[in-house]
């Protein structure tokens, strides 16, 4: 036997997995959604010519036996809540290891020092409770995923700063991650560290070099004061939106030659770098990719997609219920029209209704069932918020001077019962103080 797939709904009651040694031909081996399952045999660590190993979704599983599987290419480890400590490393393990993910295992404390030669694919997405995590040497890896590490406050180090092969870091909603260390990214393409609520510094790169970088995004990191000076020739996406601490643009070595913009919403930032100057398009624009732009008495829309005529008389839709993203801002938006364009739209998923004139949000909007963002910032006379749509994960009302105290507290009694309910991380900012709530379901 090759193949072996163990599958909840054929395994239900399966607490142990016995005695494997009886195949030693194994090259493939899925454990999945086995609820019961508590422990695996010693023997599991001996399949020398196992080169993919899945277990995924065994939630009650508590440890994983030391592998000595020098065949092992892919490890794919995730949604193993009872799991608290990283598997044992022993020698022969991972010396042909290209995959490895723990993704999901939230309540994973920490990772031991990691020498992987060949790993290129490193993913600790949602391990909400990882603390630590060990010096990497991966000269070989290409990706790291560690999205919302919440429990992360510093940046595992990296055997001599160097991750040249690695073309996209990914450290978002790391809410508690405080700095970036010096590291070598000769290679890198992605980054983004958006939401790092907590991050203050971002230590210089080596030589200050990310000549194939094309997307940064840092929206959010509040506390983030300044950046250090970049070569970003191949820069295309760059997002420094609501880093609100931040008072210069980091100084750019040589020029800027393909991005069309950057976002530069709700910063102190009033210069631009040299190399900036020559840009052709708009330097500043809105972060919102929304198919539908509202204006007063005017409109605009991508072609290919739905249109929508609104102003204070009328609003006409078609096909409204494909649209998935609006921006209405600076207009004189009334209540009524609101709470009638909200049963147009029942499937929005993002609402930008900044710098409008509204005093209400009505109960009618938790019938948008799908609207996980909101954005209300600079609405001066909105007085009261009746109601939070099921999915809303992200709430902003900044400068919203009107809003009573009243309000704020129901509201934010409002996402504390009903999120204790739901596993799910959110965040609202609320006021120019800019309150941040952050509630965890771990």
């Amino acid at each position: 036997m090759r193949v072996l797939n163990l599958y909840y709904p054929y395994d239900r009651g399966l607490e142990e997995i016995p005695d494997i040694s009886s195949l030693p031909n194994l090259e493939e081996f899925s454990i999945q959604e086995c609820d019961e399952l508590i422990t695996i045999d010693n023997s599991f660590g001996f399949l020398c010519k196992l080169k993919i190993l899945r277990i995924l979704d065994c939630r009650q599983i508590q440890s994983i036996p030391p592998l000595r599987l020098a065949s092992l290419e892919e490890l794919h480890i995730s949604g193993c809540h009872g799991l608290e400590n990283f598997l044992p490393v022993v020698d022969g393990f991972g010396d042909k290891l290209k995959t490895m993910s723990f993704r999901d295992c939230h309540n994973l404390r920490s990772i031991p020092p990691l020498k992987l030669d060949s790993l290129e694919t490193l993913d600790l997405s949602n391990c909400h409770n990882l603390m630590s995590i060990g010096t990497l040497k991966l000269d070989s890896l290409e990706t790291l995923d560690l999205p919302y590490c919440v429990s992360l406050e510093s940046f595992p180090l990296v055997d001599d700063m160097f991750l040249g092969k690695l073309k996209t870091l990914l450290v978002t909603n790391c809410h508690n991650l405080k700095s970036i260390p010096p590291l070598k990214l000769d290679a890198l393409e992605t980054l983004d560290l958006s939401n790092c609520f907590a991050l203050e510094s971002f230590s210089s790169v080596g030589g200050g070099l990310l000549d194939k970088l094309k997307f940064i995004n840092m929206e959010y990191c509040i506390l983030l004061r300044s950046i250090p000076q970049l070569r970003l020739t191949s820069l295309e996406h760059f997002n420094l939106s609501c880093c609100y601490s931040l008072e210069s643009f980091p100084e750019i070595l040589g020029e800027m030659r393909n991005i069309p913009g950057l976002l530069l919403d709700e910063t102190s930032i009033n210069e631009l770098p040299f190399p900036c100057h020559n840009l052709t398009q708009p330097q500043t624009f809105h972060p919102c990719e929304c198919e539908y732009i509202g204006q007063w008495q005017d409109y605009s829309y991508t072609p290919g997609v739905q249109l929508t005529i609104l102003n204070e008389e009328k609003v006409i839709p078609i096909q409204s219920s494909n649209v998935k993203y609006i921006c209405v801002r600076n207009i004189k938006l009334s209540d009524e029209l609101l709470s009638k364009t909200l049963m147009l739209f029942a499937n929005v998923k993002e609402l930008h209704l900044a710098d409008n004139q509204l005093t209400i949000i009505p109960k009618s909007i938790e019938n948008c069932h799908f609207l996980w963002k909101l954005l209300l910032d600079n609405s001066k006379k909105l007085q009261e918020i009746k109601g939070i749509p099921p999915c809303l994960r992200e709430l902003s009302a900044l400068n919203c001077m009107s809003l009573t105290s009243s309000c704020k507290s129901k509201l934010l009694n409002q996402v504390m019962i009903y999120f204790v309910f739901n596993c799910t991380v959110f965040y609202i900012l609320l006021d120019i103080v800019k309150l941040t709530l952050i509630i965890y379901d771990q």
